[in-house]
């Protein structure tokens, strides 16, 4: 007969009779099968050793009377189920076999409706702890979407204070260094104009001095003698020509009229090289330099190239370069801005406006003559050259600077 897990357990009564039996016979009268199930000292047998004790029953007639001796009780007709499996399996009436097979059958449905109720119980338990752990991540997530709406409004708040702050802070020093500027373009002005009055002067000088040695060796080589004769008149018309002497002669192209050529960079110098500078020194015929002045900056220092020390480097740089040019060389120096736009003028003409590309542009377009613009900015400098411009690199000027 097979033996199931089911059926050993309806036959539980019968294998603890047999145990006992087992323990009270001599040891040669037990089978060899199931000595070590004697032997066994556990409060109940495992699987195995109840397998091998049921197959020695179901097998040994001698062995089963035994046990059939020491369970009275087990009856066929029992209404106790294990009781009649026992008295089935013991007894072994007609049909036994499949009378105990319905009876193992009844006690498998009976099992498994007992497992299925048990695992209903279970699923409900589940589906309660899993309702609960949803209602837990719903209350989670609207706590982190409440906590996250509340560092946005306070990140917000915070960039709106500092915004203001700095708001605050830069203007009075925006308007403090346009003062500046302007203060420093005027006394740059009064310097140049200083230089010219001493010019001048040294130009008098010398006609006096020459006048006074005419005067006293009686030499006359044509020199007007107004200083000996001290008549208003002659020493007006005598200014008049000395101011007509010290003007710029025009050139022959001016008498004729002709417009000069375009002004070219000759070929061999690249617009980033330093060559390129030194070439603009060299012209003598006037050109406009336009100065993109954060873009230089950057240049010389990236961490700090909007602050007021690297902007004024870039004007002291302009001043020298202005001051070493052959010819007549107006400089533009335009910076980028969220304040009020401004122009300062003086020997470098500083403008702070909203767009500094669009206004270095904008005067590539309507300045008059040559006109030489400084940016590393690719669209900037492509859009200057459309409009006539010749446009060189921000690191030719920061490596003349520089001394490269």
């Amino acid at each position: 007969m097979k033996c199931s897990n089911t059926l050993l357990k309806l036959l539980d009564p019968v294998l603890e009779a047999a145990r006992g039996v087992l323990r009270d016979l001599e040891p040669e009268e037990i089978p060899a099968s199931v000595r070590k199930v004697a032997k066994d000292s556990g409060r109940r047998l495992t699987p195995p050793y109840a397998r091998s004790l049921f197959y020695e029953i179901d097998e040994n007639a001698w062995l089963r009377d035994k046990v059939t001796d020491a369970l009275v009780e087990a009856d066929p007709n029992s209404g106790e189920p294990r009781l009649a499996a026992a008295g089935l399996f013991l007894h072994r009436p007609e049909d036994w076999e499949q009378r105990l097979a319905a009876l193992n059958a009844d006690r498998e449905q009976s099992q498994m409706g007992t497992e299925v109720a048990a695992l209903e119980q279970a699923l409900e338990r589940m589906k309660s702890a899993l309702e609960a752990s949803k209602e837990k991540e719903r209350s989670a997530r609207a706590a982190l979407a409440e906590a996250r709406r509340t560092a946005e409004k306070k990140v917000k708040e915070a960039r709106i204070a500092a915004e203001a702050a700095r708001t605050a802070a830069a203007s009075p020093s925006v308007d403090l260094e346009k003062e500046v500027l302007q203060a420093r373009a005027e006394v740059d002005r009064l310097r140049t104009d200083l230089i010219e009055a001493d010019g001048r002067i040294e130009s008098l000088k010398h006609m006096l001095l020459k006048e006074r040695r005419a005067e006293r060796t009686g030499d006359d080589d044509g020199s007007p003698r107004i200083w000996r004769t001290g008549d208003p008149l002659e020493m007006a018309k005598t200014l008049d020509e000395v101011m007509v002497a010290m003007r710029p002669r025009s050139t022959d192209a001016d008498v004729r009229g002709d417009k000069p050529l375009p002004l070219v960079v000759p070929d061999g110098i690249r617009p980033d090289q330093v060559d390129a500078i030194r070439w603009m020194l060299q012209q003598e015929r006037p050109v406009t330099l336009v100065v993109d002045g954060y873009n230089v900056s950057f240049q010389l220092d990236e961490s700090r190239f909007s602050t007021p020390e690297l902007r004024e480097q870039v004007r002291e740089g302009l001043i020298r370069l202005r001051r070493l040019a052959k010819g007549p060389l107006p400089i533009v120096l335009v910076f980028d801005s969220t304040a009020e736009e401004a122009t300062i003028p003086g020997p470098i003409e500083t403008r702070f406006v909203r767009s500094a590309d669009d206004e270095v542009v904008r005067l590539a377009a309507v300045l008059p003559g040559d006109v030489i613009v400084v940016s590393t900015d690719r669209e900037v400098r492509e859009r200057a050259e459309y409009n006539g411009a010749i446009a060189l690199w921000s690191e030719s000027f920061v490596g003349w600077m520089r001394g490269r």
